[in-house]
């Protein structure tokens, strides 16, 4: 693949990669070579000058900078609907679609408030995001990735907001966890 910058400059040229099934990668330079808009590209987000990506499995993308998205955390982490789910069966309502809704999930919010603790928050799923520190929706936004079904994981800088400590904790989650494809 090929991009160049909106004033027609190139940013990079005929780049070409191949990541296998339980891969992790490293793309690794200095900051204006073009890692954010390779990874905007591989995601989908944006399309290539040039090329194409032939990508054979769900993938999910976390960016650079911390969201701004609002809500609670469980909707950040797009586990609202079953949580809520499973709050209305544990409330006495057996709709089938309750049932629909939670899938193979029974175990979504422990799982989801595990997570959470290994990565050193310690918050409630109904807590608002907007209101966490910088260094706490990355980590957020990490448990969703790890949350995610997706085989591959973009992380773009991941590790800008967070301390030494929960850096390292993050880089042991993503080689004893993770199964697919890690870039």
């Amino acid at each position: 693949i090929s991009s160049n910058l909106p004033n027609g400059d190139m940013l990079f040229n005929s780049i070409s990669a191949s990541f296998n099934y339980g891969e992790k990668s490293a793309i690794i330079g200095n900051n204006g070579v073009g890692k954010t808009t390779l990874f905007s590209i591989l995601s989908g987000k944006t399309n290539p000058t040039s090329g194409n990506i032939d990508k054979q499995a769900a993938m999910a993308f976390l960016q650079q900078n911390v969201s701004a998205q609002k809500g609670e955390i469980a909707e950040v982490l797009g586990i609202k609907k079953i949580v809520e789910a499973l709050d209305k069966i544990e409330g006495g309502d057996f709709d089938e679609k309750l049932y629909d809704i939670i899938g193979q999930n029974w175990d979504i919010k422990s799982v989801a408030e595990k997570l959470l603790t290994d990565l050193n928050v310690y918050k409630h799923l109904s807590d608002r995001f907007e209101y966490l520190s910088g260094g706490e929706k990355e980590k957020i936004l990490l448990a969703k990735m790890f949350l995610s079904e997706a085989d591959i994981l973009l992380f773009d800088e991941p590790t800008n907001n967070l301390d030494y400590q929960s850096k390292q904790k993050f880089y042991q989650m993503v080689l004893e966890t993770s199964k697919g494809v890690v870039i």
